[in-house]
């Protein structure tokens, strides 16, 4: 893509982008958990919690897509990193304030997964996003 350069990317359309995606996240997994898909005391649901990341990240991307209208793939890939340096704050500031809470319950692998699933999700939205943003201009 042509578009493909780092002046191109916008760090509030990543913000807003990552906040929608967090948002729709939210919502889908409070949906399940109330229509019962989801138990909220069980850890080892991890298909109904990815289904929920891969839906909120790729309508997170989307919008970030085509707001921007450029650069998808850097959207993407800014808006999957953006959870990984609020997962490091977010612990590292509980972790300052509450020494016992340890954030322990996730593997290295589960994490890159998820992580992973972040990026690839908000890419193809993002692309989806910017394919209809240059339709409609």
């Amino acid at each position: 893509m042509h578009t493909e350069h780092l002046n191109n990317l916008r760090p509030w359309l990543v913000f807003l982008g990552w906040f929608t995606a967090a948002a729709l996240t939210s919502l889908i997994v409070l949906v399940m958990i109330w229509i019962g898909w989801l138990d909220p005391e069980d850890t080892r649901q991890t298909l109904p919690v990815m289904l929920a990341v891969v839906l909120g990240f790729f309508g997170g991307g989307f919008l970030a897509g085509y707001l921007a209208g450029l650069a998808p793939i850097l959207y993407g890939i800014a808006i999957g990193l953006t959870s990984l340096v609020v997962w490091v704050v977010v612990n590292a500031i509980v972790g300052a304030f509450m020494p016992d809470s340890a954030w322990d319950a996730l593997t290295a692998e589960y994490t890159l997964s998820v992580v992973l699933v972040h990026i690839i999700a908000a890419i193809l939205g993002a692309r989806l996003g910017y394919r209809r943003s240059v339709v409609t201009l």
